[in-house]
């Protein structure tokens, strides 16, 4: 074999070699990243679960795990939207909209996602797309249809906002669309894109086609303040051969409010109107424009004797937030024959506040009146307008014992309001403790560390509350308890054993009361450390423990929510 050969041999061998070895390691690479791809896919499977965790924490580091994974989670999270398991789906919706506008190459599938058998599936793809913003513009189209389904209608509307101006033709061009429900889903959409609509509000304010005109309207009042913009055009929309449109209008105004000055010789017309929803609509926009409004008193009070209740009662309401000038005439109101116009003129004073004392002796008589949300009413406005306590209290003291539970919850509401000078009425509260309503027992509950920051009479009945089975009531006699502060210890073992309490919170406000307590509250220290475990309550725990003497360490994970919250009492609501 020559040396020539011999040397053209180990070439190519060695060329082999080298593309063996190449090939190797190609294939290895490939293996290494689907096999990291493997592993990524498990982790993100893994998180998707841990976003329905019972767990608060759990929830939190699974939402932030996701995030910092970022876009490259998002074929993944796609992949999860195919997934047999409703809760999978959901949550890999969820995801990408956390990821937000980096998602957008799961536009595509989430559209198709609308189109779920689960509605929590399709309403948290559509909130996703919100998330997703301008970079979802593609989904306009699904979105306005999925304003068709009930279930997802809501969050369909706040994905067309943030879409934003892309949006904008396509919900102009649905504002004509027959369902009711639809029309009224975009002029929100509209709303909540804001100014960038105007041009096309505006111009849709002369469309045709009356629904079209009439929601143009009322998505010029969802955009408020800034649409001053749109003032000549809705105060034309005031003369519109539409009823509905005109009352769109007035009401439109009335949200835009203080800036809609130009419009009032206008809707004094419009008080006129044959139509009575665009009177009452007129003189609520008047309202709405309060105090610059005063040159429209003399045509609101003369409203007041007109035949509409509906119309009489809108300017009771319109008159009270225009100023003390309308007192006397809401004086004179509060002897309508309807019990709806009453309440309205009621009520009215309470906005005016203090400049409106001269209707004090009305609003007392109004106590007495036979209707019971006449007789609520005046007891909510008493607390506001700072009456002479001397002569509201016997009153308020009776309505205690009122048979309707919203009567007498707002008279004990009202004594709280009054504050320490209602200390004569202490000993009515401490019984309103033992109510059969748990709506009067909360409220009563809640006013007595108010009026009586000391109570030491009303402790015991405030120990009894804490175990009551209504929790509104055992949270409010915990508040009550913080408010009394150190004199409070005797209700130490009580304030103890809420800290395990079902509801989270109860079980905060017990905390919170016990730091109000001070170092008299030592003996709660053990369960005040136990009590840090629970993620409901650890800040607050902390914080009580600072506070009786006893130093620990700060939560890293949870913020701080030392402040009690105002709960909700659902009381029925008025006419």
């Amino acid at each position: 074999m020559s040396k020539f050969t011999k040397y053209h041999l180990i070439i190519k061998f060695t060329a082999f070699c080298l593309c063996l070895l190449l090939f190797t390691s190609i294939i290895g690479c490939q293996t290494i990243r689907k096999a990291a791809q493997t592993q990524d896919e498990a982790e993100i499977q893994t998180l998707l679960k841990e976003l329905n965790s019972p767990s608060r924490e759990d929830r939190w580091a699974a939402k932030e795990a996701l995030i910092k994974i970022g876009p490259e989670a998002v074929p993944a999270l796609i992949e999860a939207l195919k997934d047999k398991d409703r809760y999978v789906r959901s949550s890999a919706a969820r995801a990408l909209g956390l990821i937000g506008p980096e998602a957008n190459e799961a536009v595509p599938a989430l559209i198709e996602a609308l189109k779920d058998r689960d509605s929590d599936v399709r309403r948290t793809t559509a909130e996703a797309l919100g998330e997703i913003g301008h970079e979802a513009k593609e989904a306009v189209a699904a979105l306005i249809e999925a304003l068709k389904d009930k279930d997802v209608q809501w969050a369909a509307t706040g994905a067309l906002g943030e879409i934003g101006l892309e949006a904008v033709p396509a919900l102009i061009e649905a504002l004509n669309d027959p369902d009711e429900y639809v029309r009224d889903s975009v002029a929100r959409a509209l709303g909540i894109i804001g100014p960038e609509a105007l041009p096309a509000l505006i111009k849709a304010l002369k469309d045709q086609n009356t629904e079209a005109r009439e929601y143009a309207a009322e998505a010029l009042g969802e955009i408020g303040p800034d649409a001053k913009e749109a003032l000549p055009a809705l105060i034309e929309a005031l003369n519109d051969s539409n009823e509905y449109v005109r009352a769109s209008a007035a009401e439109a105004l009335g949200k835009i409010g203080l800036d809609a000055k130009e419009a009032l010789p206008a809707l004094i017309e419009a008080l006129n109107d044959s139509n009575e929803y665009v009177r009452a609509s007129a003189a609520e926009a008047l309202g709405e424009i309060g105090p610059d409004a005063k040159e429209a008193l003399p045509a609101l009070i003369e409203v007041l004797n007109e035949p509409s209740e509906y119309v009489r009662g809108s300017a009771a309401e319109a008159l009270g937030k225009i100023g003390p000038e309308a007192v006397p005439a809401l004086i004179e109101s509060l002897k309508d024959q309807n019990e709806w116009v009453r309440e309205y003129s009621v009520r009215a004073p309470g906005e005016i506040g203090s400049e409106a004392k001269g209707a004090l002796p009305a609003l007392i008589e109004a106590l007495n009146d036979k209707d019971r949300y006449v007789h609520w009413a005046a007891t909510e406005t008493l607390g506001k307008i700072d009456p002479e306590v001397k002569a509201v209290l016997p009153a308020l003291i009776e309505s205690l014992n009122d048979p309707n539970e919203c009567v007498r919850a707002s008279a004990a509401g009202t004594l709280g309001e009054i504050g320490p000078e209602a200390k004569e009425a202490l000993p009515a509260l401490i019984e309103a403790l033992k109510d059969k309503n748990r709506y009067v027992r909360w409220a009563a509950a809640r006013v007595l560390g108010k009026v009586d920051p000391e109570a030491k009479e009303a402790l015991p009945e405030l120990i009894e509350a804490l175990k009551d089975k209504d929790r509104y009531v055992r949270w409010a006699a915990a508040v009550s308890l913080e408010e009394i502060g150190p004199e409070a210890k005797e209700a130490l073992p009580v304030l103890t054993e809420a800290l395990k309490d079902d509801d989270r919170d109860v079980r905060r406000a017990a905390a919170v009361a016990l730091g109000e307590i001070g170092p008299e509250a030592k003996e709660a220290v053990p369960a005040l450390i136990e009590a840090r475990k629970d993620e409901d309550v650890r800040w607050a725990a902390a914080e009580a423990l600072r506070k009786i003497g006893h130093i620990t360490v700060r939560d890293p994970i949870t913020p701080p929510k030392i402040m009690t919250v105002m709960l909700p009492v659902p009381v029925s609501g008025g006419h």
